[in-house]
């Protein structure tokens, strides 16, 4: 029933010289018909309003007539009927707009639950973060307004807003002083995390264990974050616990191989192969032509929000871009898998290594019944450290 008011229905009486043929055409042609009976030379049909000119053009291709239309309404219909009328229909969106901006809008704060004080402090909260009289309620972030207000109150344990209408209300459950807060430090080493031989270190924080040009496995501490302090000042041996800081540079070895069959499927794009366009309200999207068919396509969106006097209003224009992706079965010969896989290196180079320092490389191509492998083998410039914690016991 909802879907028929939408969509309005239309009665037709249609002549033809051969009904039953025009009614297979109008099957074949996708058109949904709710109700069809044939009277003679006379085809009578009910049908939805957006169908109404896909039977027009069948029926003049045919060279046939459509004796008699009755709309029996719709919004689709109703809209249709003063499309021409552009001031009324101008005056018609500028109104609706205007109610639905309007009834966002923030014209009264309550505050439940505080005293004056808090009040105050909560008022100021609220004009820190740009929620004031005549704010657009939906643009209003609540969870991070309730953080806030937890945060820079002195009173204030929990706060829960929520909206009335335009009135923002906000529940405060109050508490008479701060928790104390107990704050627990981690501690931490500087562990190889591969073997190297140490070039360089750049130590922060925590206990040197290794020196520059020895060699380390991996696990291996190179800053320890336990000292133990002695010395004049202190009777006895006291140990202290840091979280080691800095940066250990070191020369490795890494290998890695890159294998390029001579039978592969490959993966093709075709770039913005349809397009369709919805009127996005609120996070509900209506679309321009509801029988636009792209299932199987991948999809992109974009959202152009409407704006006014400078606020982003809830609705807008989204449009979604399809892309169509298929496989192709390809056969490459060695040349053709050899620069494959060079290009494969390359990108590896420009990318995973883009931080180290390439000091040597030697490469080796392998040939196979089904395809080729590149091994390379870097001797590689880089950082070698990572924090592990430590617990004191």
């Amino acid at each position: 029933m909802f879907l028929k008011r939408l969509l309005g229905v239309v009665s037709l009486e249609i002549i033809s010289a051969e009904p039953l043929k025009l009614l297979n055409e109008l099957i074949r042609q996708n058109i949904t018909l709710l109700s069809s009976y044939i009277d003679g030379y006379t085809l009578n049909a009910k049908i939805y309003f957006v169908d109404y000119f896909k039977v027009k053009k069948v029926v003049r291709v045919r060279d046939e007539k459509i004796e008699a239309i009755k709309d029996n309404g719709g919004i689709i219909s109703f809209f249709f009927r003063y499309r021409l009328r552009y001031g009324l229909m101008a005056g018609f969106i500028i109104s609706l707009l205007t109610c639905i901006f309007l009834s966002n809008v923030l014209l009264e704060v309550q505050i439940n639950g505080a005293d004056e004080q808090t009040k105050a402090q909560v008022l100021s909260v609220l004009e820190q973060d740009g929620v004031d009289i005549g704010a657009f309620l939906p643009t209003v972030n609540r969870l991070a307004l309730e953080c806030d207000l937890v945060d820079n109150t002195s009173t204030v344990a929990l706060a829960d807003t929520r909206t009335e209408g335009c009135t923002l209300i906000i529940d405060i459950k109050m508490i008479d002083e701060k928790p104390s807060t107990k704050t627990s430090r981690i501690y931490a080493d500087i562990v190889a995390d591969r073997d190297a031989v140490i070039t360089s270190m750049e130590i922060f924080a925590g206990d040197k264990v290794k020196v520059v040009g020895e060699e380390v496995k991996k696990g291996e501490v190179i800053v320890s974050g336990k000292m133990t302090l002695h010395g004049k000042l202190l009777p006895i041996e006291k140990e202290a616990y840091f979280y080691s800081s800095g940066k250990v540079y070191g020369d490795y070895d890494e290998t890695v191989s890159f294998y390029v069959p001579f039978n592969d499927v490959e993966q093709t794009v075709e770039r913005e192969v349809s397009t369709a366009q919805y009127f996005q309200f609120f996070s509900a999207q209506i679309p321009f032509n509801p029988f636009a068919d792209n299932s199987g396509l991948k999809e992109s969106e974009s959202i152009s929000y409407f704006s006014l006097f400078g606020l982003e209003l809830p609705f807008g224009i989204a449009t979604k871009t399809y892309d169509k992706y298929d496989f192709e079965a390809i056969v490459r010969s060695e040349e053709e898998a050899i620069s494959v896989g060079k290009r494969r290196t390359q990108n590896y180079e420009e990318n995973i290594l883009k931080d180290k320092t390439i000091l040597s490389r030697s490469e080796k191509v392998d040939v196979a019944d089904e395809g080729i492998t590149i091994t390379v083998t870097y001797r590689l410039n880089g950082e070698i450290g990572e924090i592990k914690e430590i617990f004191k016991k």
